[in-house]
């Protein structure tokens, strides 16, 4: 009986030590594959992370131009003019996102996407720097138009 005991001891404690790991993966804020921009311009990435449909391409336009389509786990990067910007998501119906973007500055945008009754729809989101580069990270680069 003490050795079952000790055993569900020992066994509750190795699973408790496997519980304490950090909430993200800190070695994807150390990784490279983020770009830089070149001076007086700035940048906007735009990501799909999702699993929802992940082979149903997702048309992206800029300012009214595409500049490509995403897929699930991929991203485009698009370096620009500081300013003021329109993002498009295209789809059966667009989603809009207007974003200012300073010199030296990348933006970061999350595109969603989830069906709907008898739809598919997408949203576009800007996100927090930090989030976005390490979403960046983890999914490859679309190609582009």
């Amino acid at each position: 009986m003490k050795h079952r005991m000790l055993a569900l001891i020992f066994a509750t404690a190795a699973l408790a030590g496997c519980a304490a790991v950090p909430p993200h993966d800190t070695r994807a804020d150390t990784l490279p594959g983020v770009a830089e921009v070149s001076p007086g311009k700035a940048g906007v990435y735009v990501f799909r992370t999702g699993y929802s449909s992940p082979a149903l391409p997702i048309d992206v336009l800029l300012d009214g131009e595409p500049i490509g389509s995403t897929v699930s786990q991929t991203h485009l990067f698009r370096e620009i003019e500081p300013g003021r910007h329109t993002l498009g998501s295209q789809l059966q119906f667009t989603s809009k996102l207007e974003f200012d973007a300073k010199p030296g500055q990348i933006v970061y945008v999350r595109q969603d996407l989830w069906l709907g009754y008898l739809q598919v729809h997408t949203r576009l989101r800007k996100v927090h720097p930090d989030d976005g580069a390490r979403a960046v990270r983890t999914t490859r680069l679309a190609v582009s138009r």
